[in-house]
Order: structure tokens, then sequence, then C-alpha cells
């Protein structure tokens, strides 16, 4: 309930024609520390009100000029006055006059003669839920607040991709003119790809480097700045009197939406950069790749992953690696209409050989070699740094099956 302190700052209006009942009810609430003003009539009331908005109002209902049904429902009509707790103090004990105060807007009917601890009682509690609707209308802002900023901060990131997509495709582009321009000759042309292919294979490391910087600063300082908030709501919801359902719902309903963002942003940060491809290897990080996978799609997919011991892998090759598999995870999605999907990984001899397997519709030669089969081909310009291969063979109905394999001991060039 209600501190000392927090009373002392509290204002009520007693309106009554009565001055008797005035005094009485006056010194009661006087006597509980807080501040009181009185009004003997329903016009004398409503210009109290005009300059200085009282924390709640106690209104004898039979009065002569303006009732008290009319002082309330002139109060409820006005947005400065809306939310003050109104509360009827009258003899009139019939239940057509109670329904027609709480109608008129009251969020109490107390009956005269009134018992001292069952008045104060009432009209403490009524206090005690408008203060703490404020306290929360507080933190509604706050809540909001940070959304927008969160908002912001995505809107951000992606103009930042879209810029940054802009420029990796108007390199691209030049390269691509750069190509076309020396094709007739051979020399130039293979000194060309080769240029290519570095420059690639940096534009790779950049990416991810960004990526894994991106999933830094999102984890680290929106996931801080969620959990403060939460611990916040949470301290809250600890103060609201337990008898309290409407708030304590409305609470829980602020807390889930806190969960569900920090584990949106938890996702966002593991799919930019999955800390544990750099903490544990490639072979832990496809495990936990597939999993994902199985459980957003709910299909089943059988594992089998060598073990990464005795085997030193470069980390831009477990990179490569890693992202080929979320590509061909992606193409099933996307095309396959499977509803079993198999990854294999394991050394054979001085190779690594990773086979991605599904029972989908099955890719056609046309959709391998197609103009527009980009995904594909950037599977093996992943590849191409690396010596290693793609191998991709599809049956109608019956599924598709990529090979890749590439030398460990090997890589062209020093990129």
């Amino acid at each position: 309930m209600l501190t000392p302190q927090e009373k002392a700052s509290l204002s009520i209006l007693i309106v009554d024609d009565e001055p008797k009942n005035i005094q009485l009810l006056g010194n009661i609430l006087k006597m509980e520390g807080y501040l009181v003003q009185f009004a003997l009539s329903g016009e004398e009331a409503l210009e109290f009100v005009e300059s200085d908005p009282f924390d709640a109002i106690l209104l004898d209902i039979m009065m002569p000029g303006m009732n008290g049904l009319e002082v309330c429902q002139h109060l409820k009509r006005k947005e400065q006055t809306h939310n003050i707790p109104v509360i009827f103090f009258t003899a009139r004990d019939d239940p057509e006059s109670i329904v027609q105060g709480f109608l008129a807007g009251a969020v109490d009917y107390i009956i005269k003669p009134f018992h001292k601890q069952e008045v104060l009682m009432r009209i403490e509690t009524h206090l005690a839920l408008d203060w703490e609707r404020s306290k929360l209308q507080q933190e509604v802002i706050k809540h909001q607040k940070t959304e927008q900023e969160l908002k912001q901060y995505r809107d951000h990131l992606e103009d930042r991709v879209t810029q940054r997509t802009v420029e990796l495709r108007t390199a691209n582009d030049q390269l691509l003119q750069e190509i076309e321009k020396r094709r007739q000759a051979e020399q130039d042309l293979k000194q060309s790809h080769e240029r290519l292919q570095k420059l690639g294979a940096y534009q790779e490391r950049v990416r991810e480097a960004e990526r894994t910087r991106i999933a830094r600063e999102i984890h680290d300082e929106l996931g801080q700045a969620l959990t403060a908030f939460k611990m916040d709501v949470a301290w809250m919801q600890k103060r609201i009197p337990m008898d309290n359902a409407y708030l304590h719902q409305k609470i829980g309903a602020m807390l889930g939406l806190i969960d569900t963002t920090i584990q949106s942003v938890q996702r966002i940060s593991r799919e930019l950069r999955p800390g544990l491809l750099d903490n544990l290897g490639l072979v832990a990080a496809i495990e936990w790749q597939t999993q994902e996978f199985r459980d957003r799609m709910g299909l089943e997919v059988h594992m089998e992953l060598d073990s990464e011991d005795g085997l030193e892998l470069h980390p831009d090759l477990s990179t490569a690696i890693f992202r080929i598999v979320q590509e061909l995870l992606t193409n099933i999605t996307r095309h396959a209409q499977a509803k079993r999907v198999g990854v294999c990984l394991r050394q054979q001899q001085a190779d690594l050989t990773l086979i991605v397997s599904d029972d989908g519709v099955g890719i056609t030669e046309e959709q391998i070699h197609g103009p527009e089969s980009f995904g594909l081909m950037g599977i093996q310009e992943r590849l191409d740094p690396w010596n290693g291969t793609v191998e991709m063979m599809g049956t109608p109905n019956q599924g598709t099956t990529v090979t890749v394999r590439v030398p460990v001991w090997k890589k062209k060039g020093d990129l």
C-alpha cells in the first residue's frame, strides 16, 4: 500500500453540502496524512478542479444545484479530469442509485454511515491503483521509446547493408566489364579471373568481419539494454498488489514481449555470425545450423559428422563450408518440397567431403546450368580459392544430392 511519504503528496477533494460531514471525513483523512480540500457544492468543486487536478474526489450525490452524478459525469467528459478516481459518499443505499453512480464513472460507492477503517482502506486502495497506473503508464512510454530506438537501429542497419550491397554490386560490375574487355586474350582472361577470385575472397572476408562486428554490437548493446529493462519491469511486478489481476496480466504481457525481443536479438546475432564457428569449430557450427533447420522446418534430418580431431582447417575455409551448408539448406527450404534431409561431413584421405541430400522434387539440368542459378554459382565461387569442386545430381520426385570436395592440404595462391 501507500507509504506515509506518498500519502503526504496526495490531495483529496471532499464535496458535500453538509459542513459536519466534511469536517468528520476531513479530520479522518488528515490524520492519515493526506492533503484535504473542501467544496460545499458541485459548482464549487468544478472550479477547484480547474485549478488543481486532485488525486481523488469524495463526492456526495444529494446536493442542491448540480448533484453528485452530474458533477461526476462532467469530470469524466473532460480529458484533463477523466482519470481522477471519483468515490461517491452518500446516504442513498438503493440499488438504482448505486448503479447510477457506477454508470456515471465512479470507481467506488460508500454508504453513510460509514466505518472508518473500511473507508480508509477503500480510499487508499483506489489511490494506490491510480498511483500504480501512473507508474505503469510511464513504463509503457519508456518501453515505446526503447522500441522506437530499436526500430531506428534496425533501419540504420538495413541502410548500411543496402549501401554495402550496392558497393559490392558496383565493384562486381566493374570487374565483369574488365573481363569482357579482355576476353579475346587468353592470358589476360586468366589474370583477370585470378584477380576476381582474390577480390571475391577478400570481399567475403570483409563481409564476414562486418557480420561478426554487427552481431557483437547487437548482442552486447541491445541484449544488455533489454535485459536491464526486463529486470526493471520484474521489479515493478513484485510491488503490485497480488489482487490486482489486470496489472499483473499487463506486466506479464510486457515481460513476454521483452523475452520475444531478446530471443529475436539473439537469433539475428546468431544468423549474422554463429559464435560456435569461431569457438568450437566447423563441425559444431554445422550441427547447430542443421538442428536449427530441423526445428524450424519440422523435417526429418539425418546427420553424419566426423570429428575435427587431427584436422586443422583454415578459418576462411571453415567459413566457406559453413556458408555453403547454409545456402544448400536454404535451397531445400525454397525449392525441394522435401520430407527428409541428410547432411554428411567426413574426411576421406586428403579431401574434406560434404554431402547434402533430400528426397524432394529433384533439381533439373536446366536449373543447375541455367543463367539464374546464382546460389549454385556462389557455391562454386566459394570453393575456387581452395581448389574445391561441387557436384549436383537430381532425380525427378526422388530428390537432389550435392557433393562438395575440398583438398584440405592445398590452396590456390596466398589470399
